[in-house]
């Protein structure tokens, strides 16, 4: 109930406005490095992937097909990125 109060701006004094600026302005400076882990993290599951299922040969039609497979880095980044969706 009070955060929607200090979110709407009723009833919050200067001190609560400040620190809730500076809250969000301490975890912005954190969300480059989670974005670089989820970029390392992509990376290296690609790596793995086109290691240990390149070699299977696409079929259309199946679940590995010509654009679900891990042939290439930008093919595996992007199978990653559509199963984490």
């Amino acid at each position: 109930m009070q955060i929607r109060h200090i979110a709407n701006g009723q009833h919050s004094t200067p001190c609560q406005k400040r620190l809730c600026l500076n809250s969000v302005l301490i975890v912005s400076q954190a969300l480059p490095y989670v974005a670089l882990l989820i970029v390392l993290l992509f990376f290296i599951y690609a790596v793995i992937g086109m290691q240990v299922f390149g070699k299977v040969k696409p079929i259309d039609g199946e679940q590995i097909n010509r654009n679900n497979n891990f042939q290439t880095f930008f093919q595996a980044v992007l199978l990653l990125f559509r199963y984490m969706q």
